[in-house]
């Protein structure tokens, strides 16, 4: 199993490549946030086994790890949640009943 090497990693527009492929679009930013806990918690082949066999987009690979986005993290911060799929759940919960500011 292949860890990713920050130097193959390149931005091209909206993009992230890694070694001339597409990684991600990102329309938001979030990109460096992204690429952090990618290369922390998944394996080159890994994490391109499920691109090209799924039909999960980027993020919903990440989120399956426990990933959370850079802007979703920072309102989760802010309001006194944690960062965390169940912490957004529990926001998200809140929302619907009223409660989240």
């Amino acid at each position: 199993m292949t860890k990713f090497e920050t130097t193959k990693f390149r931005k091209s527009g909206d993009f992230l490549l890694y070694n001339d492929e597409v990684i991600a679009r990102f329309k938001r930013g979030g990109m460096a946030h992204f690429r952090s806990f990618m290369t922390k918690n998944f394996t080159v082949e890994e994490y391109f086994d499920k691109m090209n066999n799924t039909t999960l987009a980027p993020m919903e690979i990440l989120e399956q790890k426990g990933y959370v986005s850079f802007n979703v993290s920072k309102v989760l911060k802010k309001l006194g949640y944690p960062v965390t799929q169940q912490g957004l759940s529990w926001y998200l919960l809140d929302q619907a009943n009223g409660k989240a500011a």
